[in-house]
C-alpha cells in the first residue's frame, strides 16, 4: 500500500468500504416539484410535511459550530462553489440546495481536526457528488468537478462519499424548500410564476442558505417565506398570520418559524455570486482553484498534508468522547 493509500485509509476513520438542462430558468420553482390536481398536491405537501416532521436534523446544536470563523468563511466559499457548478453542469436547484442540507448534516455531526481548506473543498465536492446521484439523469464522473491540475483523486472522493454516507446513517432524501415552492406559489403568492418572481424566490432561498446554518430552520419554513418574501410587500406577523390561516393546507407551518425566516430574508442582500449561479459560469473551478490557492489541491498535497498530521482524522467524530 503506497502512502496515498495509506492516507486514504486513515481519512476514512478506518471505515471499510461495504437532465435535465437547466439553461431555461423561465419555472424554477418546479425544479424538484411534481404538479397534481388539487386534491392530489395537497396530500402530496401533507407527506412532505410529515417526512420533515420525522426527519429529526432540524435541531441543530449552536456548540457543534464552534470551529471559529474560518469554518464559517470557508463553509461560504464552499456553497459559492455550489452554486455556480450548479449553473455550469445544468444542475437542478433542488440538488444543489441537497449538496448544502448534506454539508451542514455533516458538519453538525464531524468537526474539523484544524484549519484544513482542502478538507472542506473535499466535502463540498463529495456533497454534491452525492446529490446529483440522488437527483440528475446524467452524473458527470469525479474527475469532471474540477480540472486535473486541481483535482482530488477519484479514490479520496469515493472515500469523502463514503465518510459522509456513514456519518448521514445513509439517510441522503432529504426534504428541501423546493420541494414545497409549487404548492405554497399557488397558495400564497398574490403573482404569477413568471421568470422575475422564480427568480426572485430562488435567490432568497439561496442567500439564506448561505447565511444561515440550514439545519436551524425547516425547509417548509423557508419556502413558505421565500414565496410571501418575493412577492409581498412589507407584511407584519399579524397579516403574515392570517394570511397562512386563510389556507387550510398552510396550517401546519410554524408561524413563528415562517416569520422568523421572512424577517432574515427581508433583511438579505443577495450577494452576486448568485447572480453567476443563476446563469451558466465560464468555469466554476477557476474559483475553485483560487479559494485558498496558499493549500494546493493536487492529490499529493493532500497525502503530504495527511502524513504531516500523523494520520490524524481529517474530522472529529462529535459522537465520540475518545476525540
Amino acid at each position: 500500500m503506497d502512502e496515498e493509500d495509506e492516507s486514504l485509509s486513515c481519512f476514512l476513520c478506518e471505515e471499510s468500504q461495504a437532465c435535465l438542462d437547466e439553461e431555461d430558468e423561465v419555472e424554477p420553482m418546479l425544479d424538484g416539484c411534481v404538479t397534481f390536481s388539487e386534491e392530489e398536491d395537497e396530500d402530496y405537501v401533507s407527506t412532505l410535511f410529515d417526512r420533515e416532521t420525522s426527519s429529526g436534523w432540524f435541531h441543530c446544536d449552536g456548540d457543534r459550530w464552534s470551529s471559529g470563523d474560518w469554518i464559517k468563511r470557508a463553509r461560504v466559499e464552499a456553497f459559492s462553489w455550489i452554486i455556480m457548478t450548479r449553473a455550469f453542469f445544468g444542475f437542478r436547484f433542488q440538488t444543489a440546495y441537497l449538496s448544502m442540507t448534506y454539508f451542514d448534516q455533516f458538519l453538525s455531526r464531524r468537526s474539523p481536526v484544524s484549519e484544513d481548506i482542502w478538507a472542506i473543498k473535499l466535502l463540498a465536492v463529495a456533497c454534491l457528488s452525492l446529490a446529483a446521484k440522488m437527483e440528475e439523469i446524467h452524473v458527470p464522473l469525479l474527475s469532471d468537478f474540477s480540472p486535473k491540475d486541481h483535482s482530488f483523486r477519484g479514490e479520496i472522493v469515493q472515500g469523502m462519499e463514503l465518510l459522509v454516507l456513514k456519518t448521514l446513517e445513509w439517510r441522503m432524501e432529504s426534504i428541501t424548500p423546493f420541494l414545497f415552492l409549487h404548492f405554497f406559489v399557488s397558495k400564497l403568492s398574490n403573482h404569477p410564476p413568471d421568470a422575475d418572481l422564480t427568480s426572485r424566490i430562488i435567490r432568497l432561498i439561496l442567500s439564506m442558505a448561505k447565511e444561515v446554518y440550514i439545519l436551524d430552520h425547516r425547509p417548509s419554513a423557508v419556502a413558505a417565506a421565500a414565496v410571501l418574501a418575493a412577492s409581498c410587500s412589507e407584511v407584519a406577523k399579524e397579516g403574515l398570520e392570517c394570511k397562512l390561516n386563510c389556507n387550510s393546507c398552510c396550517v401546519r407551518l410554524d408561524v413563528d418559524a415562517v416569520f422568523s425566516c421572512y424577517r432574515i430574508m427581508r433583511g438579505l442582500e443577495v450577494d452576486k455570486f448568485l447572480d453567476a449561479g443563476l446563469t451558466t459560469p465560464p468555469d466554476p473551478m477557476s474559483h475553485f482553484a483560487s479559494w485558498d490557492s496558499s493549500v494546493p489541491l493536487t492529490s499529493s498535497a493532500i497525502s503530504g498534508n495527511i502524513t504531516r498530521k500523523r494520520k490524524r482524522l481529517a474530522f472529529h467524530d462529535e459522537d465520540d468522547p475518545s476525540q
